[in-house]
């Protein structure tokens, strides 16, 4: 007497239940790879970094810009002040029979000329924070987290390699 057991062989393939492609958002060269084809990682683990030079010079040369816009905004409000001042002061002399009314017109353009000015390097400046926001976006996508956590089943790319973005024709490179 014994147990009868029944195998049955089968050719199949295992399919997770979730599956995520890690693509390259950004290019660049792979400075760090952390995990290796079959290890298991948990949310939010380190999976590769990529070179960050470029990246972190233009964070800084961003942030230098916006600097420098909002001291040329600075600037251009105190011309707005001053044109002000002008102005007033030219009315007050009119009011004297000093000055003529042309010289009033001429104060008035002024006045203008430099509150557009005003307007313009605001919108520089607003543009400035914008491309620091956009480079620091850039420098954090250098480090690649584990969104979920599970096993890599595979691995693309080895340390020292080159990643690049897709482009409407061409994907992009898939890293594991």
């Amino acid at each position: 007497r014994r147990t009868i057991i029944s195998t049955v062989r089968a050719p199949g393939r295992v399919q997770p239940s979730e599956y995520v492609n890690m693509s390259a958002q950004i290019p660049g060269r792979v400075i760090e790879l952390a995990v290796e084809e079959g290890d298991t990682v948990k949310s939010g683990d380190l999976l590769l970094r990529l070179d960050d030079t470029q990246y972190s010079a233009a964070v800084q040369s961003a942030r230098a810009a916006a600097k420098s816009a909002e001291a040329t905004v600075q600037l251009a409000e105190a011309r707005l002040e001053r044109s002000r001042q002008n102005l007033d002061r030219q009315k007050r002399m009119a009011a004297d029979k000093l000055v003529s009314p042309e010289a009033i017109e001429i104060a008035e353009t002024d006045l203008k000329v430099t509150d557009a000015e005003l307007a313009a390097r605001r919108e520089d400046f607003a543009r400035s924070k914008a491309q620091v926001t956009s480079a620091l976006d850039d420098l954090s996508k250098t480090v690649y987290k584990a969104p979920t956590g599970g096993v890599i089943s595979k691995l693309n790319v080895k340390q020292g390699e080159i990643v690049i973005t897709g482009t409407m024709n061409n994907p992009g490179t898939v890293i594991m």
